[in-house]
């Protein structure tokens, strides 16, 4: 019924109601999507397509299945990334994503690492539509992934960041300290066309550091020279087209397999030439390998690493040659050179704050410095301070009755301590001195390095507690050409007594062992052994009581003693060295006294004074 309101007019009226269509299911399109090897892809809706014939938007996205090769993450930029698959935590298939995470990005596919090729993986998708019903597309559409190849870096493993120690004296050591280095390359078995370097990219010092390749690895045919080819298990692998003490390439050829790159990284060594005093710190090593595959397409076919190199310099203990067996001072006598001729050096040459000790003294020795002067190549004293060449060089304490030591300052040379050590002077000024006893001169350089010489106590005298009929004159040498010292004593008996150090064990050398048998030694005459002819083995002299002096030549070979008389001896003394004169010069004013001041030949008087001797360390067998 239909009414006018204003008539009040009443009709009948007949019609119908027509309701809007029902709304379509959307249907989504497969879709392919490109990319590159190892990059991800973020989705956006366009990777959903879906036509539309009713005007209506993407909802949303309901992931079907899993793709293989790869997986999907879902980012909100808040919370860690989920990953789409069937383990805890992760988001399973069927899982939707909405259209406005899928704008921003929140959606994304990562393809498996070094997984290349067309169709390589894919996932299936369901489409939602903002419709109010029957909104879900009912099947399933498919995302395929056309993946293109990229060239992949080659991998070393074991390697990087590696540290080798190299110590002063060592031999080369291999860069790869450990030698488990392992190199690959997933896209290729060769690195035909690539290379190698391997460089000290840091604190290299020309003249120490080298880098070599291991020869019982490698061969060369020309060293380490450019276009010298390069041979690893038999095969020819490439040739050198770089080379200096600091850097090595080498180019590959195709027989440069993985295992055989593999040996060469293995085989590179550092090596120093600073012999005794090598620069130390770190050296940083640079490797470079390239696979020679290229880089189209945005790929990589290089790996960079690092090695250390670690260098340590050991301090060189000082080295003091040819100091004498032997020293000799008479009762109350003048100071005496301990020795006038020895051979100093050290590698390092620095002594600031270094010392030179005497040890073994005791209350009745002085040691001295011989103050000779200031011109160049003297030492001189003043006060407590020790010069050479006019240059303060340290300064000294001790010395009478006790231990004399010298603390030395930067301007001291291996040249001065030379000098220096052939300066020190003995004297004894006990009325009965002790017949026998050690001194040890040690030096220590700056960085704490000594020369090893060490005091000999008493008690390890293998010739302690020998008696004869005094009074006695003892003198030291090796008598059987073995090294070791051994003993003559002059007798007031008028013989001499000869004793053998065996090893420790001492042994009396009588009837012919003596090689002294028979010869006669008169009461007051002297003993001392001396180089006379410079031939490195120590002679006898006698100083008789009369004044004269009797020589008797050391035949190593027969081991015995020959002697010299008229021209031979002569010639023989004039080819004495320094140590000779100075011991002949001591001989002969004892001598002299002997004959101003003869002793009375009457029973109860006085003996001669003894002569005190001193022996340093043998730690060198007695040849001069």
């Amino acid at each position: 019924m239909w009414t006018d309101v204003v008539s009040g007019t009443t009709l009948d009226v007949k019609g119908q109601v027509f309701a809007p269509p029902p709304s379509t299911a959307p249907s989504g399109t497969d879709h392919t999507v490109a990319l590159n090897e190892d990059v991800p892809h973020i989705f956006t809706a366009a990777d959903f397509p879906s036509p539309d014939t009713e005007n209506e938007s993407l909802a949303g996205v309901v992931v079907a299945t899993l793709p293989t090769h790869g997986t999907l993450y879902y980012d909100d930029g808040v919370n860690p990334p989920q990953a789409f698959g069937s383990g805890p935590g992760e988001l399973p298939a069927g899982t939707e994503i909405s259209s406005a995470d899928i704008v921003a990005g929140m959606l994304s596919y990562v393809p498996a690492t070094d997984e290349s090729g067309t169709a390589m993986d894919s996932f299936t998708f369901q489409i939602r539509d903002s419709g109010a019903s029957n909104n879900l597309d009912l099947s399933a559409a498919t995302v395929t992934f056309d993946v293109t190849a990229l060239n992949d870096a080659p991998t070393a493993t074991n390697i990087s960041g590696d540290v080798v120690l190299w110590t002063e004296g060592d031999a080369p050591v291999h860069l790869d300290s450990a030698g488990d280095a392992l190199i690959a390359d997933v896209d290729s078995a060769d690195f035909d066309g690539g290379s190698l370097t391997v460089a000290i990219t840091s604190a290299f010092v020309a003249g120490e550091d080298s880098l070599i390749l291991d020869g019982a690895v490698v061969t060369l045919s020309d060293g380490l020279t450019i276009g010298s080819a390069v041979t690893v298990d038999g095969a020819a692998i490439g040739a050198i087209t770089a080379a200096a003490d600091d850097s090595i390439t080498i180019a590959f050829s195709s027989n440069a397999t993985t295992a055989r790159v593999e040996m060469l990284v293995h085989a590179f060594e550092y090596a120093n030439a600073g012999g005794a005093d090598p620069t130390a710190g770190d050296r940083t090593i640079g490797w470079t390998l390239v696979d020679g595959d290229g880089i189209t397409g945005g790929g990589s076919d290089t790996a960079s690493f690092t090695t250390t190199v670690s260098v340590a310099s050991v301090n060189s203990a000082p080295v003091l040659a040819g100091l004498d067996l032997l020293a000799i001072a008479f009762e109350g006598d003048v100071p005496v050179a301990i020795d006038p001729c020895v051979d100093f050096s050290d590698a390092e040459g620095n002594f600031n704050g270094g010392t030179l000790v005497v040890s073994g003294v005791i209350a009745e020795d002085r040691i001295g410095i011989d103050n000779v002067g200031t011109n160049p190549g003297e030492i001189s004293v003043a006060g407590a301070d020790i010069s050479y060449g006019g240059t303060v060089i340290g300064s000294f304490t001790g010395g009478e009755g006790a231990d004399l030591m010298i603390t030395f300052n930067a301007d001291a040379t291996s040249e001065a301590i030379d000098t220096l050590i052939e300066s020190l002077t003995y004297q004894n000024l006990s009325d009965n001195p002790t017949l026998v006893h050690f001194l040890s001169i040690t030096i220590t350089d700056a960085g704490g390095a000594t020369n090893g010489f060490s005091e000999v106590p008493a008690v390890d005298d293998p010739f302690a507690g020998i008696t004869v009929t005094g009074p006695a004159s003892p003198t030291f040498l090796d008598l059987d050409a073995d090294g070791d010292a051994d003993l003559l004593v002059g007798s007031g008996d008028g013989t001499i007594h000869a004793y053998a150090n065996d090893n420790g064990t001492v042994v009396e050398l009588t009837g012919t062992d003596n090689p002294f048998d028979g010869v006669a030694f008169g009461y007051g005459d002297s003993l001392a052994s001396v180089d006379v002819d410079g031939d490195g083995w120590l002679d006898v002299l006698i100083g008789t009581a009369g004044g004269s002096i009797l020589t008797y030549r050391y035949d190593p070979n027969s081991a015995l003693f020959a002697p010299l008389t008229g021209p031979e001896r002569r010639r023989r003394h004039r080819r004495g060295d320094r140590q000779f004169l100075w011991r002949l010069r001591r001989l002969r004013r004892r001598m002299d006294h002997r004959r101003l001041h003869p002793h009375p030949a009457r029973p109860g008087r006085q003996p001669p004074r003894r002569p005190h001797l001193f022996r340093l360390r043998p730690d060198r067998p007695p040849r001069l």
